[in-house]
Parts: C-alpha cells; sequence; structure tokens
C-alpha cells in the first residue's frame, strides 16, 4: 500500500483584532472540541471559557476572575473528563475547577502548589484516569518534568519521569526567556495511557508506559530548515521587547541557532495516530502520521504555520490550532484534512 498525502487547509478562523465581541482574545492557552464539533477556547486574561458553534458562531461563556467556586485566577489549560465534564487547570487557585459541557459549574478538586509552564497537557485516558504533569527542580539537571497518574482524590497511583533536558534559556532579572530555534523537550498524553515524547534537534520519538520502560521509537529522516532573516529579526524583536519589560540587559543574539530544530510539535488524534509537526517552508507546516504501533501512515502539508510555542490537535477529520495575527493578537483556527490531489487512497 502506498503512504497516503493529506492537504491541511485553513477552513474556519474565530477570532478578530478590535472590539469588545467574544471573538476578541486576550491570551488562548487551551481548546477544546466536542463530538458536535463546538469549540471551546480558554482565554486565560479574561478567565473564562468561550463556546462556539461548527459555523464559529459564539454560543456561551463560563467561568469568571476570582476565588470563588467556578472562578478562575490563572487558568492555563483545560481537558475533557469522565461524563463530558470539563477540568479546568487554574494553579493559582490550587485546584481544578470541573463544569457540565454546558459550563455548569460541578466541583472542584484541589491540587498540590507546584510550578506551572505557559500551558497545561494533562487530562484523561480512554479508562478515565487522571494524569497531570508536575515541575521539580533537580539540582544539577535543572528543571525536570514528571506526568503522574492519580485518582479522583488526586492521590498518586505512579509516575513516570520525562528524560532531563535543560533548554537554551536567557537569564533575566525577573525570569528567563528561551533562546528561539534551540532545541526542546516535547511530549503528549496518549489516551491508551503511555506518553510520546522527544527532544526536537533530532527526529527520535519515544512511546513510556508509566512504569518507566520505552516500550517504542520512532524515527524519520528530516533536513533541518534554516532561519530565515525575517524570522530571526521577529525574534530579535520579540526579545527586545521582553527582555525590556523584565529589566534585563542586551542579550547575546550570537546564541540564536542558524537552523530549526527538526521537529516542533507531537499529538495525537481521536483515532490514537500519532502526529509529528515538522518545519517547513515559510508560513506552511508539513506533518508525519504514524500509527499506535510506530507504522509510518503517511504524511500532510497545511498552508498555514502554527507558532512554534503553541499546540495543535486533530479531531474527526479536523486539525485545530492557535494562531497570531501580525500584531500578535491569537485566533483558533479549523483545517479540514483531505487527501491530497493526486493521493493514493
Amino acid at each position: 500500500m502506498q503512504d497516503q498525502r493529506w492537504s491541511v487547509a485553513l477552513d474556519l478562523r474565530i477570532g478578530t483584532r478590535v472590539g469588545d465581541d467574544p471573538e476578541v482574545f486576550g491570551d488562548i492557552r487551551a481548546v477544546l472540541v466536542d463530538d458536535g464539533g463546538n469549540i471551546f477556547v480558554l482565554d486565560q486574561l479574561a478567565r473564562e471559557v468561550r463556546v462556539f458553534d461548527p459555523s464559529g458562531r459564539h454560543v456561551r461563556t463560563f467561568g469568571r476572575s476570582g476565588r470563588g467556586p467556578g472562578e478562575l485566577r490563572h487558568p492555563i489549560g483545560m481537558a475533557w473528563g469522565p461524563d463530558s465534564t470539563i477540568w479546568v487547570a487554574d494553579p493559582i487557585n490550587l485546584r481544578y475547577s470541573v463544569f457540565d459541557e454546558n459550563g455548569v459549574f460541578i466541583t472542584s478538586y484541589r491540587t498540590e502548589p507546584t510550578g506551572y509552564g505557559y500551558s497545561w497537557q494533562g487530562g484523561f485516558d480512554l479508562a478515565g484516569r487522571f494524569y497531570e504533569p508536575v515541575p521539580v527542580l533537580a539540582p544539577g539537571s535543572g528543571l525536570l518534568w514528571y506526568v503522574r497518574r492519580v485518582d479522583l482524590q488526586l492521590e498518586n497511583v505512579d509516575s513516570v519521569f520525562l528524560p532531563p533536558y535543560q533548554p537554551l534559556t536567557f537569564e533575566l532579572p525577573r525570569g528567563s526567556a528561551r533562546v528561539p530555534f534551540a532545541a526542546r523537550l516535547v511530549w503528549v498524553l496518549d489516551p491508551a495511557g503511555h506518553v510520546w515524547f522527544a527532544v526536537t534537534d533530532e527526529y527520535r520519538v519515544f512511546k513510556q508506559r508509566m512504569q518507566g520502560d520505552t516500550v517504542l521509537t520512532v524515527e524519520g529522516a528530516a533536513r533541518p530548515m534554516r532561519v530565515t532573516l525575517a524570522e530571526r529579526q521577529e525574534a530579535i524583536e520579540r526579545l527586545n521587547e521582553f527582555a525590556r519589560r523584565a529589566g534585563g540587559p542586551e542579550l547575546d543574539f550570537s546564541r540564536i541557532p542558524g537552523t530549526k530544530p527538526v521537529i516542533e510539535d507531537l499529538s495525537v488524534d481521536d483515532q490514537g495516530r500519532l502526529w509529528v509537526r515538522l518545519p517547513a517552508e515559510e508560513s506552511t507546516d508539513s506533518y508525519d502520521v504514524f500509527s499506535s504501533d510506530g507504522r509510518y501512515l503517511g504524511s500532510g502539508r497545511s498552508d498555514f504555520d502554527i507558532p512554534e510555542h503553541r499546540r495543535h490537535q486533530v479531531q474527526d477529520g479536523f486539525l485545530y490550532a492557535v494562531l497570531t495575527d501580525s500584531m500578535d493578537v491569537p485566533y483558533v483556527i479549523r483545517a479540514k484534512i483531505s487527501p491530497a490531489p493526486g493521493a493514493s487512497r
């Protein structure tokens, strides 16, 4: 059988730059899609979830800023839970807030105070078991992450450490900034109860069980793409602005690599297939798709470029992601996945 080739073409955009409509987003941290194609968007800045129907029409909003039941202070992610519930991770409030799919608050679960990243990648597997990522500061190794599987009282059942990896950063008086285009650790939960991970400077993706043993390694061939002059200049402008706000000194931009990592991100779709996002020509991405047992299925090419730090997800024949416009304002896209012209079926 020949390998399949897909096109990934923009189908819907939700978001605009100005106004006070629900389509104006401040800081999108997560996107969920239900079985009916309704799109749930978590806006961290507004501290709320906005729901849009498959045509992009706003349906409702739930959540609000605060410390009380159903209120959010720093939401950084969300996931589907048992019985179509929505779990919102809120580390500043030290809890997960649980809503039904209509946005009605049900309950909350307390969690331990830990560090957290830009977005939260936890969730449930097909057996209804809950997983949450936890950072650990290890002497000599920097920040390590482990994924723990817990019961619904958030008591630890078992856990697996991701490999130690210290990314290149610029150290500033108030925090740090990752060196653009430098290699990083990426990982994703597999709903079957595994973790896929890779360090992005080489095309080797590992599948690991919660017991800690690696059960599969997927390898591919990819040529590192050059960082264009425009991409480098845009990255420098962003860093200068970040350093200015953080009160930092001048940065050594010679540390920015001349080539991009060979992998951008990983996702597992609703059929259990692994999607490996790869950088391609300017303003596009490419994807390699593998079965759950590591068999190469084919490749896809999009007509848009997802920012390196943004996640993507594939569900019911569509790809969903968050992009940003020229003013760095975020918006949600849906893209139709179709056989490419002349592709095998």
